[in-house]
Formats: structure tokens, C-alpha cells, sequence
């Protein structure tokens, strides 16, 4: 099998696709960020219990999308990245019924 077949079946994970995202979003200068709280709440083992709690009095909480958007006459819109097979947490459904409730972009 051929190197470029190969690259083709690659399936991309959630962190390739934000990548994807974030590059064309930086190359059409539209301005966003994101939120670093998987880190902090996907049960990795160099999270610390005390670094959580740490982190949750700065205001991270569970189930907040990964990349906020900032685009034209103050529009906001949030985004969570998921591969075709990724299904949101109770957690981000929770918050994409808030902000769909609010009048945001989610």
C-alpha cells in the first residue's frame, strides 16, 4: 500500500481536526481562540485533583466547546470539534441548549 493510500485511511482525531480549524480560521483572519478544558476534565492522569479545583475557581467548567469565534458586526458563535463517530458529553449538550436558549451560535 502506497504511503499517500495510507494518509487517505488515516481517520483524523478530535486535536487534528481543531488544528484543521484553527489554521483556516488564522489564515482568513477571523479571530478566535480555545478553551483548554479537556485537559483539565477528560481524566487525565497529570490533571491533579488540587490543579482541577484550581482551575474550576478560575471559571473552567465541564463541557464548554472548544473554539470561540469572533466574526462580523460582534457576532460570537462556539464550536466543538468531534470526529464522525465523537457524540457531544451531557455536559455540552447542556451547554449547547443554554446558549441555543440565549440567542448565541453553538
Amino acid at each position: 500500500m502506497s504511503a499517500k493510500k495510507k494518509t487517505e485511511e488515516k481517520q483524523l482525531n478530535e486535536h487534528d481536526i481543531q488544528v484543521l480549524v484553527c489554521k483556516y480560521l488564522k489564515e482568513h483572519k477571523i479571530g478566535h481562540w480555545a478553551v483548554p478544558n479537556g485537559f483539565v476534565h477528560n481524566g487525565d492522569k497529570i490533571a491533579t485533583a488540587r490543579y482541577i479545583n484550581y482551575m474550576k475557581a478560575e471559571g473552567v467548567k465541564n463541557g464548554v466547546f472548544d473554539i470561540t469565534i469572533c466574526y462580523g458586526n460582534g457576532k460570537v458563535a462556539f464550536m466543538e470539534i468531534k470526529t464522525p463517530k465523537g457524540k457531544p458529553s451531557e455536559y455540552q449538550l447542556n451547554w449547547l441548549s443554554w446558549f441555543e436558549k440565549n440567542g448565541y451560535i453553538a
